[in-house]
């Protein structure tokens, strides 16, 4: 059997938000044991972009697609992981790769820790666009710079039906190109713009 390896971060209190975006929090309605509970339940609260997830076209455009129009072969293929030289990726850091043409390609980018400082420059997504790629992930909260207004990369990929995958935890990596076979599995909440998503791949 293959080696599987879960890209997911967790979700906790302790999980980073993007800046505004609620924070995860859950409340316990009973516990098994206490007041006579027979049972636990929670209630948990999160933001549909939180952690790692997936964006949709419906996430920036009005008639865009929403999570009802992928199914999920869309969301199994192979991948390559790919360092980058710094804390974005550059046009530099796609070209010597192989055909990613069909593929997914997921940016582990020189990030020390999880934050919103890695991203994708517009000449890189444009780039990927041109190539062909189906899905771009990055290990950091946002494929664009956390100063864009107009998050033109956001933009450019979903409105070429290019999906996005963001806080990926790509940290069990080394400095060099793995391919092997991804899943993306949202949960499976009916027309929304972007949901967590447990992802993982076999190498």
């Amino acid at each position: 059997m293959d080696k599987i390896i879960d890209l997911t971060r967790p979700l906790s209190e302790e999980t980073e938000v993007y800046p505004g975006d609620p924070s995860f929090r859950r409340d316990a309605i009973c516990t098994a044991g206490k007041d006579g509970a027979k049972f636990s339940l929670m209630e948990i609260h999160l933001s549909n972009h939180l952690g790692t997830h997936i964006d949709f076209p419906l996430h920036l455009m009005p008639k865009g697609k929403s999570s009802d129009d992928y199914v999920m072969e869309d969301l199994i293929s192979e991948a390559y992981i790919v360092p980058t030289q710094s804390s974005c990726v550059t046009s530099e850091d796609i070209q010597a790769l192989p055909n990613l043409r069909d593929r997914f390609v997921f940016f582990k980018t020189k990030n020390k820790e999880q934050d919103a400082g890695g991203h994708i420059t517009i000449e890189a997504a444009l780039l990927l666009i041109e190539i062909g790629v189906r899905i771009v992930g990055i290990d950091s909260m946002s494929v664009d710079s956390t100063d864009s207004e107009q998050l033109e990369v956001h933009t450019a990929l979903l409105e070429k039906d290019v999906l996005i995958v963001e806080n990926l935890d790509l940290s069990h990596f080394q400095e060099k190109i793995v391919l092997g076979k991804a899943t993306i599995a949202p949960l499976k909440i009916a027309h929304i713009d972007g949901v967590p998503a447990r992802v993982f791949m076999e190498i």
